[in-house]
């Protein structure tokens, strides 16, 4: 949760989720559509650049992204 929570911008929320043995409730960490970091859309090209250039204090955007596919695939998500 440090990952996600450094300066409480995030709502940690139990949301339903749909897996191979069915739903289930999980924790996860969502934006306020009134925080001013909420992007509404972004074009395929803007995406690819924050993929490719956004880093923070744990590592690059696009690591992030992978690592969490992954862990979501590994548990049937």
């Amino acid at each position: 949760m440090a990952r996600e929570m450094p300066s409480a911008v995030y709502d940690p929320r139990f949301l339903p989720c749909r897996t191979s043995h069915g739903e289930v409730r999980a924790l996860t960490f969502t934006l306020s559509r009134r925080s001013p970091s909420f992007v509404q859309a972004m074009h395929d090209h803007e995406l690819v650049h924050v993929l490719r250039h956004a880093r923070g204090r744990f590592g690059t955007t696009l690591e992030y992204l992978l690592e969490t596919a992954d862990a979501l695939r590994r548990r049937g998500l």
